[in-house]
């Protein structure tokens, strides 16, 4: 596995999180080469990522097409065939409400933190997916937690991802993709996905311009889809991995994160645990009238 090499994009928006994902980076046992984009020109920022990977390339990019355009532009870039497998990493930022996804709830980085820990939370965990993808039939590892169907996304969502499927003939709806499109990639697939040149036309024509986090029907969702959807194209499997520590926290924080919420699940039956938390609402709104 020590003589593998990887090329690592790092799509950085919320510049504030740079140390962040320094002290992640620095769990790849490999050799590796580091792109960042970055949506606004910043030389102390520059220079601190020159500190940490001196012959790290830094590229300037329109804020357009979320991390998803600015990957395609370090792709076409770059000369691929110099790497085995291509890691996509980027910031997210803080939610300040509770999100549901696939019944479970994340909030402020939890997204972010389960998607990258799940690549490169440690050593281990990044060995780990290295040996995954050794095994002939991966093509793809990205956190198991959101790991989701093309065929269940939003109507809009799959419109979109449908043409581009239709349009390359790569047509699988039933691949998976990663939500959130954080993952560690084999070459050849990232190879056929630049081949398809895509521009930016492609994005501004689809209305990314309107970007913010939650919005849907956008090109670079459907891209992020796509992916998934070139990965079984070309016979290969799309595998979970995670962080034990990080997935540990994170279900253990779910109670919390429902009674914070206000209530269980609405799938839940009205059983003895939902009616204690209703309690609990109503002893706060009395507290709130005095």
């Amino acid at each position: 596995m020590q003589n593998k090499k990887i090329l690592v994009h790092l799509h950085l928006y919320y510049q504030n999180q740079l140390n962040y994902f320094i002290k992640k980076l620095k769990n790849i046992t490999c050799e590796f080469d580091l792109i960042v984009t970055l949506a606004n020109e910043n030389p102390k920022l520059t220079e601190k990522i020159k500190q940490f990977k001196p012959n790290a390339k830094i590229l300037v990019v329109e804020n357009l097409g979320y991390d998803v355009y600015p990957f395609i532009q370090a792709i076409n870039e770059t000369e691929l065939k110099n790497y085995d497998y291509i890691l996509k990493i980027h910031t997210k930022n803080k939610r300040k409400e509770y999100k549901k996804f696939k019944k479970l709830l994340h909030h402020g980085f939890d997204w972010r933190n389960l998607l990258v820990s799940s690549l490169i939370g440690s050593k281990k965990v990044f060995n780990n997916n290295l040996k995954l993808l050794e095994n002939e039939k991966t093509g793809m590892v990205s956190d198991n937690i959101f790991i989701h169907k093309i065929q269940n996304q939003s109507v809009r969502n799959f419109e979109y991802t449908n043409e581009i499927m239709q349009k390359f003939a790569c047509m699988d709806d039933k691949a998976t993709f990663s939500t959130g499109t954080m993952f560690l990639i084999k070459r050849e697939i990232v190879e056929k996905i630049k081949s398809f040149n895509f521009t930016k036309e492609d994005f501004t024509s689809h209305g990314d311009k309107q970007m913010k986090t939650g919005n849907l029907g956008q090109f670079a969702h459907a891209m992020e889809a796509f992916f998934g959807a070139v990965v079984a194209d070309m016979g290969y499997e799309h595998i979970g991995a995670s962080d034990f520590w990080q997935h540990f926290f994170f279900y253990l924080k779910q109670p919390y994160y429902r009674i914070k919420r206000g209530i269980f699940s609405i799938e839940h039956k009205f059983d003895g645990t939902v009616v204690l938390i209703i309690l609990f609402k109503k002893m706060k709104l009395k507290q709130k009238k005095k």
